[in-house]
């Protein structure tokens, strides 16, 4: 892609965003069609924005590439979502959710497990009551009022705590 400008580059990017990893280089192809094709009808007289411009066609083309993936129809997907699709239909289509989870590979395992060591090591390194806000945000799924009652503080005042703990922590971490 180094050879693409980079106004295209971006807009490739962005039109992939969303594109699960295992089908984010096809689609990053179809944007790069789509806004390579594109830039013999770019007007800058019409004043639009080069990159608003190739954005909407790269959007466009992996949409496109999107839906010709799928062998659903719209009207299908309406009658999946309303649960009266022919049983035909109803059988699994081509979805990222639909595909097999990738495993990490042990590199990976072993990069996130290092991450999650030194993490854990530098929260029990701060505060008592910035370390239980971390926790409970981070790893327990608790919500800033459930964390204000049991500690006895207000939401706000979890909230700037935890700011105050992310910015110690950050500095912990370089």
């Amino acid at each position: 892609m180094e050879s693409i400008p980079s106004e295209i580059t971006k807009s490739i990017v962005y039109a992939a965003r969303h594109v699960p990893g295992y089908l984010r280089e096809d689609a990053e192809q179809e944007a790069a069609l789509g806004a390579l094709s594109a830039m013999p009808r770019f007007d800058p007289a019409r004043g639009v924005k080069l990159r608003t411009f190739l954005d909407r066609r790269a959007v466009g083309a992996v949409k496109d590439w999107w839906r010709r993936q799928d062998p659903a129809t719209r009207s299908h997907r309406r009658a999946i979502k309303a649960g009266d699709a022919p049983e035909i239909i109803s059988q699994p289509v081509f979805c990222h959710k639909n595909l097999p989870a990738l495993e990490p590979s042990p590199e990976a395992q072993y990069l996130r497990n290092e991450a999650h060591c030194r993490l854990r090591s530098a929260i029990r390194r701060l505060s008592p009551s910035r370390a239980q806000i971390l926790m409970g945000l981070y790893f327990e799924d608790r919500t800033y009022k459930d964390l204000a009652v049991a500690m006895g503080r207000s939401a706000e005042s979890v909230g700037q705590s935890r700011g105050q703990a992310l910015k110690q922590l950050r500095r912990m971490l370089k």
